[in-house]
């Protein structure tokens, strides 16, 4: 599982899979079709027809590494991406509303930071801090909801879902139904962003729950909740409090929440990001869900853990793990309609452009 870092590790690991199952690759994809391919991944436009000419006459045996590195060299990779990373992150992508967060001097802090190619766990420490001004620059528009009783609930939703893997949606006014999320977990992470105590409001809650058996309420509105990291349980690492438990959540705790969920130690937060990365590379990601992550329903975990592991190693670097990826076998296959090939990455999967 931790091969020497590279391109063969990807495809190693593969070819094993492959090789148990009997099941032989397809070719890798021509020069055009690779061209076309890595344009609208990196940069989301195609190719010019002299590019495509230049490329197909170029002799060189290194042009795909070439073409990978100038490409995630372009502005146009923060053009790209950029749209990707709102519709993570903001509260309502779809919709153009000056009181929402996704226009604006928020999107242009998602696009520098791109540009920049800020580590990830810097862009997620500065995203948790949302300083600077909602409206001159910086993260501080990610503060901004609508129509929200408790705002930073709404935020704890997102960042847990984006970075974490872990969909908070269904305890925000109960435990949920569906998993093991409490209430009082989702509240506890809002106060860490709020950085003082959160006190549950009446519209946060569910009337009449006696009349639903799969609901469960277990905070009363009024109830004070204070900040607190719940998912100890959920991480993939020794300890995420260690000796200091009680004093890590002391002092400012949206720096403390940045620390916690980007520790080297949380392998969850660089899985996570890997699949997010590989699935909008390959058309579906190594666990089934980014915003949902279970890694124990994958049959890619020797795959998702040694690229956790090369990302962590590298700095948190997206640019380097998107080279690695598309330098590998893997990513220059041929697509293919036979679904059982895709499943275990003997092919491309399909996929439709992105806007």
């Amino acid at each position: 599982r931790r091969q020497k870092m590279g391109v063969q590790s990807i495809d190693g690991l593969l070819a094993e899979r492959l090789e148990a199952e009997g099941k032989t690759p397809t070719h890798i994809a021509a020069d055009v079709v690779f061209l076309r391919r890595v344009y609208f991944d990196t940069v989301g436009v195609p190719p010019s027809a002299e590019k495509i000419r230049q490329f197909i006459n170029d002799p060189s045996p290194v042009k795909r590494s070439t073409e990978i590195d100038y490409l995630l060299r372009q502005p146009g990779y923060a053009d790209h991406w950029v749209s990707y990373w709102q519709d993570v992150l903001a509260e309502n992508p779809g919709l153009l509303k000056p009181k929402l967060n996704n226009t604006g001097p928020f999107r242009f802090w998602i696009y520098e930071s791109l540009l920049d190619n800020k580590p990830m766990d810097r862009f997620v420490s500065e995203l948790i801090s949302m300083g600077g001004s909602q409206f001159n620059g910086g993260p501080a528009g990610f503060g901004q909801a609508s129509q929200n009783d408790v705002p930073e609930a709404a935020k704890a939703n997102v960042i847990a879902r984006a970075f974490l893997g872990i969909d908070l949606t269904c305890a925000r006014c109960h435990d949920s139904p569906s998993n093991s999320i409490r209430q009082q977990d989702v509240f506890e992470l809002a106060a860490m962003l709020r950085k003082k105590p959160i006190q549950l409001p009446v519209t946060s809650s569910v009337a009449n729950s006696e009349n639903f058996s799969d609901i469960k309420v277990t905070l009363e509105p009024g109830q004070m909740i204070q900040p607190n990291w719940p998912f100890n349980r959920d991480m993939n690492s020794k300890s995420r409090q260690g000796k200091d438990g009680a004093e890590r959540l002391m002092g400012d705790t949206r720096r403390k929440l940045s620390e916690l969920i980007t520790d080297s130690e949380n392998r969850r937060f660089s899985m996570v990001m890997v699949n997010r990365i590989w699935s909008r590379l390959m058309g579906k990601g190594l666990a089934d869900s980014s915003d949902e992550f279970v890694i124990q329903d994958s049959d890619n975990i020797p795959l998702i853990e040694y690229l956790a592991d090369y990302f962590t190693s590298n700095g948190y670097d997206a640019k380097k793990l998107i080279r690695l990826i598309m330098k590998s076998n893997a990513y220059q296959r041929q697509s293919s309609e036979d679904d059982e090939l895709v499943e275990d990455w003997g092919a491309r999967k399909i996929r439709n452009l992105t806007a």
